[in-house]
């Protein structure tokens, strides 16, 4: 059996990979800690001041949610990014990291009350889903980041994550009083 090229590479520069797959490893623990950071910054905010907050964050995802809005196991309204990894920012291949705002589908009144509220704002962030059969009435993907900006890359991407959470977050009033009727 005879080893591609590829693999020669490999193995001729082993040192080489192994330090680049710590890297990355060093790289993704970063993107983990922003998220950190965009609570920390939620929590200075006057909005975030007047609720009740459920905040629930690993290593790549992020959603919050008023404490007030769940039923059962789930929240009624929930805020977030889902997959905020380096390869789904860098990678033009796959789908960068999705903004969202999920709403349970159990309640699709709920959906269409909150549809309005939503549409009332002249440039709401996000687009507006039609489609109640999917939970997510609200979707924003972060924009990928080139080369070239990578330089600007942790200030871009923690904006544009802080821009969204605090334009939801400060609507959570008018949800509520929504909300208290599905509860």
């Amino acid at each position: 059996m005879k080893l591609s090229n590829e693999s020669l590479l490999l193995l001729k520069n082993w040192d080489a990979y192994q330090d680049v797959l710590s890297a990355k490893e060093g790289l993704e623990n970063e993107f983990a800690k922003l998220l950190g950071r965009l609570v920390e910054r939620l929590q200075k905010q006057d909005w975030w001041k007047k609720n009740q907050w459920y905040v629930w964050r690993d290593s790549i995802d992020f959603v919050f949610s008023d404490h007030r809005w769940k039923n059962g196991d789930n929240h009624l309204i929930v805020v977030g990014v889902d997959k905020f990894t380096p390869d789904r920012l860098l990678n033009d291949s796959e789908k960068p990291p999705l903004l969202f705002v999920y709403v349970n589908g159990k309640f699709p009144d709920l959906y269409e009350e909150l549809r309005i509220i939503i549409k009332k704002g002249k440039s709401f962030e996000g687009e507006l889903n039609p489609s109640p059969n999917d939970p997510n009435i609200i979707k924003k993907y972060l924009n990928s980041c080139l080369p070239e900006e990578i330089d600007l890359l942790e200030e871009t991407a923690f904006n544009q994550l802080a821009q969204f959470c605090k334009y939801y977050g400060e609507l959570f009033e008018e949800f509520n009083k929504v909300a208290q009727k599905y509860l």
